[in-house]
């Protein structure tokens, strides 16, 4: 095994983001990379369960049988990840696609080339008091919505395939941190959650709940996704296929011996509770490979959907074309079966 190495530089580059005058602005140098071997790689929220996969590729080896030498770094949401890939300051990075492709859009050199959760973990979470039988039945209650996060734009997506309007529902603006607490305290009657974070916190505090996953509910678009600042990816088109099929292989050594890439996790990450890694990481094959033949691979008419439904709430030009924001270029030709 390599040795483990938790790092810490994502605060330095976050203070340093402020500095810039767009998102989409900065150089086109090759961000944080000092070599076509070295990758700086950012996740999409602070390490947890389902980041496992990566961590497997680095402990068991799969990096450095590719000839890569990777760095992983805890993130602080998908869209400051993604803005510092479109500011040049992170080559390489984890975040989930709704967030990326405005951005995108708006001429950030970005592109997708591995996405592993083929749909949004995201969901309208109730306690079972409530008597939610379908999100319909949100109409006249009060829906905790975590403050600044990537879902709020696709509330008007959820409501609209229940039949609903936003002037429907009482949307009550939160912290991340008080959502479960308020709902479990009353103070809403349901919650934007998600089946790898809030849905666990719930269930590990006795709750018992009724849950509908956007997916299920109208808002099927394609979600976590390994992308790439477009110069690099010029300049260094074998190290991000060698970086994106180790990483499959990282996650293909879980998926078969999940104890073991856990373990890994918690190796770089020695502050996580591995036991609670493990729940975390459960949640997420199904995510993974949600109606797809293939690990890492979204479908081209799963582009389109997420493309018709992010144009639809006004986050994507009318004119923007699905193929616009991913590539197969750097995906091995073998991939891993669902």
């Amino acid at each position: 095994m390599r040795p483990s190495r938790t790092t810490t530089r994502l605060g330095a580059a976050v203070a340093s983001l402020a500095l810039l005058t767009t998102a989409c602005g900065g150089g086109g140098g090759g961000g944080t990379s000092s070599s076509a071997d070295q990758i700086d790689f950012v996740l999409n929220f602070a390490a947890a369960g389902f980041h496992a996969g990566f961590a497997a590729a680095e402990v068991e080896g799969f990096y450095e049988d590719e000839g890569l030498d990777v760095e992983i770094t805890e993130g602080q949401g998908s869209t400051t990840t993604s803005q510092l890939v479109a500011s040049g300051q992170v080559d390489v990075a984890y975040a989930d696609a709704a967030a990326v492709m405005p951005l995108i859009a708006d001429g950030a050199p970005i592109t997708v080339v591995a996405t592993m959760s083929q749909v949004s973990p995201n969901q309208v979470t109730a306690l079972k008091r409530t008597n939610l039988t379908s999100v319909s039945d949100l109409r006249g209650k009060s829906l905790g919505v975590p403050a600044g996060s990537s879902q709020i734009p696709m509330v008007p997506i959820l409501l609209a395939d229940a039949g609903l309007t936003e002037q429907d529902v009482d949307l009550v603006n939160l912290p991340g941190t008080s959502l479960v607490p308020s709902l479990i305290q009353g103070q809403v009657d349901a919650i934007l959650g998600s089946t790898d974070a809030y849905g666990i916190q719930l269930e590990q505090q006795g709750a018992e709940t009724d849950d509908y996953l956007f997916a299920d509910n109208g808002v099927e678009t394609v979600s976590v996704s390994i992308i790439a600042r477009d110069d690099f990816l010029e300049a260094n088109p074998e190290t991000v296929r060698s970086f994106v099929d180790a990483s499959l292989q990282g996650w293909e050594f879980t998926r078969e011996n999940p104890e073991d890439g856990v373990a890994d996790l918690v190796e770089l990450f020695p502050s996580l509770s591995e036991e609670q890694a493990m729940v975390e990481y459960e949640t997420t094959p199904e995510l993974f490979c949600r109606d797809n033949p293939n690990l890492g691979k979204a479908e081209p008419e799963q582009w389109e959907r997420a493309t018709e439904l992010l144009q639809s709430v006004d986050l994507l030009d009318p004119e923007s074309e699905p193929t616009d924001f991913y590539s197969y270029d750097y995906l091995p030709d073998d991939l891993p079966e669902c």
